[in-house]
Order: C-alpha cells, then sequence, then structure tokens
C-alpha cells in the first residue's frame, strides 16, 4: 500500500466515515492523512469489497489487518521477477521497450507495480545483461 500505512483503527474510522457520506477531503483532514492516502484504500477496499463498505463496519481491526496486509505481500515483486527471464529475451527484439513491457504486465496483473518500481526492482537483474547503463556512468564527451 503505501510506505506508511494507518492504523487499523483509523481505517475503521475512515470507512465509517465514508459510510455515513463525508467527502475524502473532510476525511482526510479529520485523521491526518493526505487525501491521496484516502484515495488509495478507499480504492482498494472498494476493488476487494464492492462499492457498499458497510458491512466492513462489523470487522474487527484484526480482519481489516489481514484485508489490507493481502495487498502488501511481497509476492508481487517475486512473481514480477519470476517473469524477467522472459522480459530479457522479448527486450532483445526490435522495438521492444521497458515501457512496452510494463504496459503488457499491467494488462495481465491485477495490482501491478508502478512503471518505476517495474524498472527499479528489473533494474540489475532485467536490464544489466543487455548492456543498459545509465547516462552518468559514461565518461564525458563520450
Amino acid at each position: 500500500m503505501a510506505n506508511n500505512r494507518i492504523r487499523m483503527k483509523q481505517l475503521h474510522t475512515l470507512i465509517t466515515y465514508r459510510v455515513s457520506g463525508r467527502s475524502k477531503r473532510w476525511i482526510a483532514r479529520s485523521l491526518g492523512i493526505s487525501r491521496k492516502t484516502v484515495d488509495t484504500y478507499l480504492g482498494y477496499l472498494h476493488s476487494e469489497i464492492g462499492s457498499d463498505l458497510s458491512e466492513l463496519l462489523s470487522w474487527d481491526e484484526e480482519a481489516l489487518f489481514r484485508l489490507v496486509k493481502r495487498q502488501d505481500s511481497p509476492t508481487t515483486h517475486q512473481e514480477l521477477e519470476l517473469l524477467f527471464p522472459l522480459y530479457q529475451k522479448e527486450l532483445q527484439k526490435v522495438g521492444v521497450t521497458r515501457l512496452h513491457l510494463w504496459q503488457k504486465y499491467c494488462l495481465t496483473t491485477p495490482h501491478a507495480v508502478t512503471y518505476s518500481r517495474f524498472c527499479r526492482v528489473g533494474g540489475p537483474t532485467l536490464f544489466s545483461s543487455l548492456g543498459v547503463e545509465s547516462k552518468s556512468s559514461n565518461a564525458p564527451g563520450a
């Protein structure tokens, strides 16, 4: 989810406020978190539960934690790393770019990582065998 997760009590309060019709801005201000964080959590909850979040009001903090923890699992990166050998072969083809591979990855993965994370996770493994170097490693004037 985010680098700094909200506490489950805050998440329960967020759900309570949203079910009662409060705006995302109001929720963010009252909980002392950003609107982006509210959007992220609500988006994830809607994708898992559907549009009616009222059933979550009866869940305890442990159940909410298990629901949110599921999205954070490290298997996302592990699954991505399993695709790297295929991506190495694909990148050797003419016209195939990292962006193209990431877009293809997003179409097949429900909780895909962002493009920058895709490049960062794949950087050392995926792109080193192709001779891809950063510009800062080149000598000036070369």
